[in-house]
């Protein structure tokens, strides 16, 4: 896509065949209609929608993606808000990922904004540092797959993740009335290992209220890998190893 100075708002609906990438440009918001938006790729062979630094993503339907490479990339730098995005058997094999996600992931709130990913893999889907921020984030990996130990943020925010059998790796965890919830892998699996300091704060004032008694209220030491284990100071903590 060639930026055009003159266009800020790009609208999508209806049912749309991407044989390439569509690059979403700085200063220009990618915004799905109330009818919403189906986006198929083929073979997954090509990556679907990218956003460069400086866009957004927004949408008051629903944007559904599948068939692509990596079918949703947030560059560093980009925003994704309001909005609900699936993503549907995109990638390949272990290792590959459907989503990916480095820019701004902020709602207004946990049920205005949504992303669910069930694709191929979704082997490290966020890079360091991200935060998500009043959303809701379910990701799951139909190959057994891992996550490498990243940084991770979590500010009133819900994160679900399935089939990393292969272990979901953190490096440093800050929560804030949020919850994560590991749930096992297909294959089986080894659950979570936090491997850095951890801060988690407000513990219980913003469970969700559908989430089954899974939560631990005590605090849990993470397992480490590494030779030399480092410790993970933690809080009590919604954390759901299930």
């Amino acid at each position: 896509m060639t930026a055009n100075k003159s266009v800020t708002t790009i609208y999508v609906k209806g049912y749309l065949s991407l044989s390439a990438t569509a690059s979403i440009p700085s200063g220009v918001t990618l915004s799905v209609a109330s009818e919403g938006a189906t986006i198929s790729g083929s073979g997954n062979s090509v990556d679907g929608i990218v956003l460069k630094s400086g866009s957004t993503l927004t949408g008051a339907g629903k944007l559904t993606m599948t068939g692509f490479k990596t079918a949703l990339t947030s560059e560093k730098g980009s925003t994704i808000t309001d909005g609900t995005y699936v993503l549907k058997d995109n990638a390949g094999a272990s290792g590959t990922h459907g989503l990916y996600l480095a820019g701004t992931v902020r709602g207004t709130s946990r049920d205005r904004l949504t992303i669910t990913a069930d694709d191929k893999s979704n082997t490290d889907f966020y890079a360091s540092g991200i935060t998500f921020e009043n959303c809701t984030v379910s990701v799951t990996s139909q190959a057994r797959t891992w996550f490498d130990a990243f940084d991770l943020n979590l500010k009133d925010a819900s994160l679900t993740v399935k089939g990393f059998g292969q272990t979901f790796y953190v490096n440093k965890l800050n929560m804030d009335g949020s919850d994560l919830t590991i749930n096992p892998s297909f294959y089986g699996g080894t659950g979570m290992t936090i491997q850095g300091s951890s801060n988690i704060v407000n513990p219980t004032s913003r469970r969700p209220p559908d989430r089954p008694p899974a939560y631990r209220s005590a605090p849990r030491t993470a397992r480490s890998t590494s030779p030399t284990p480092r410790s993970s100071s933690t809080t009590a903590a919604p954390v759901a190893l299930t």
